[in-house]
């Protein structure tokens, strides 16, 4: 056997069957002497591999393959080109394939296929409102959830009653935000309050709700958190703003003055507001 050092299996070239342990010393040699294939894994680089091996590499290696973003373009095409359904499953989801690629998936995939393209982050807008158009409530909730749709199809998705998918995705924009804090549901409105797309009107009016908007302070430098405007946020909210800002300020430099002040005047108008904090909080921090 190989060395202890890896726990990545060889696949032989030649036909896949081979299940050695890879040398982690000895990348893409495993203990039968095989040209093993290392790095089938979604997290680990791929594009050594040629499309003439991705022929030959069995099955399961190839729909793991098929999930890397790795892989170049040349590898992708190589891997649809085989047919295998669950390759295009996985290719489908793949940040990294190009856009003919993900046109082709979408005209000859299934629906599963589909479903898993409606959730890459690296579809364009036609691509988006291709899988918008369908009927399908499934395809739609995926496309809710997707980071990177245009505001137009969050819009369009609001309209057709994906509410609750839409409330945390940071791609919908301040009037889908504003509509969805409109809806009164308290399930949409505490997941508003954590995205970070919203704005300070609709922060403000989460906060009057009884709503911690920290989705808001996700978008503020250091500069930004310590202007006069935000001072007053913790005064008027002290219970929704205090204790939200001095847990976003804790993960920024704490040996800035800025900081520094933030945190005590979050603590200080947090327990004021009846906000309970053991009393060594404060001076753990500074």
């Amino acid at each position: 056997m190989a060395t202890k050092q890896s726990t990545q299996l060889c696949y032989q070239v030649n036909g896949g069957t081979c299940r050695n342990k890879v040398s982690a010393k000895n990348s893409y040699i495993c203990a039968a002497r095989h040209g093993a294939i290392k790095g089938m894994g979604r997290d680990e680089i791929a594009t050594q591999l040629s499309v003439e091996a991705i022929r030959k590499i069995g099955r399961d290696a190839q729909h793991e393959l098929a999930k890397n973003p790795s892989i170049d373009r040349d590898i992708a095409q190589a891997l649809f080109d085989t047919g295998d359904t669950w390759v295009k499953r996985n290719l489908a989801r793949n940040p990294s394939i190009d856009r003919d690629i993900q046109q082709a998936l979408f005209n000859t995939g299934d629906d599963w296929t589909r479903h898993n393209l409606a959730t890459n982050p690296s579809i364009d807008r036609d691509m988006a409102q291709a899988l918008l158009e369908i009927e399908d409530e499934d395809m739609r909730r995926n496309l809710a959830t997707n980071p990177s749709i245009n505001a137009d199809i969050a819009q369009a998705l609001f309209d057709r009653g994906l509410r609750h998918n839409l409330s945390d995705n940071p791609s919908i924009g301040p009037d889908v935000a504003q509509a969805l804090y409109d809806t009164g549901d308290y399930l949409i409105r505490r997941d508003l309050a954590t995205n970070p797309s919203i704005d300070r009107d609709v922060a403000i009016a989460l906060a009057k709700n009884g709503y911690a908007p920290s989705g808001y302070l996700e978008n503020k430098s250091i500069s930004e958190l310590y202007k006069g405007e935000n001072i007053s946020l913790i005064n008027k909210y002290p219970k929704e703003f205090g204790r939200v800002y001095m847990d976003y300020l804790l993960d920024l430099d704490e040996n800035l003055e800025e900081a520094k002040i933030l945190i005590c005047h979050s603590y200080d108008s947090y327990t004021k507001a009846g906000g309970y904090i053991p009393e060594h909080y404060k001076e753990q921090i500074l």
